[in-house]
């Protein structure tokens, strides 16, 4: 499971393909969408951008921000949709945990290192 900061720019790709398998260019701008949990309203919608130079291989973005939706120790899904050829297709592309604890230590919790301790045993 992928972790995410608030505020983290969360970036992700697609490659489209025809029926074949062979990488192809959609029909028309595949796009993206985020889910929260169990919620089947997308909290956020966006088109792919095209990489430059490569036919059927697109690029996306967006700010992991509370202006966003997006709130702290939540599940989030991001699927992508589009077509090629006529044939429509959409699939989950990456999941992620928004938490800003999962990384912390006790430092950039309270602003105080804390002393190591060396214990005695006074029974060898």
């Amino acid at each position: 499971m992928e972790f995410i900061k608030t505020n983290d720019t969360v970036r992700f790709g697609v490659v489209t393909s025809n029926a074949s398998g062979d990488i192809s260019a959609a029909d028309s701008t595949p796009r993206w969408s985020v889910f929260e949990q169990a919620t089947d309203t997308p909290i956020l919608l966006g088109d792919f951008t095209v990489r430059t130079g490569f036919a059927g291989v697109y690029r996306g973005t967006f700010d992991a921000t509370a202006a966003n939706g997006f709130d702290a120790n939540s599940y989030y899904e991001i699927h992508a949709s589009g077509a090629v050829g006529g044939i429509e297709g959409r699939s989950i592309i990456k999941a992620f945990v928004l938490d800003d604890t999962y990384n912390a230590n006790i430092v950039q919790v309270t602003g105080y290192a804390i002393a190591p301790t060396t214990t005695i045993d006074a029974n060898i």
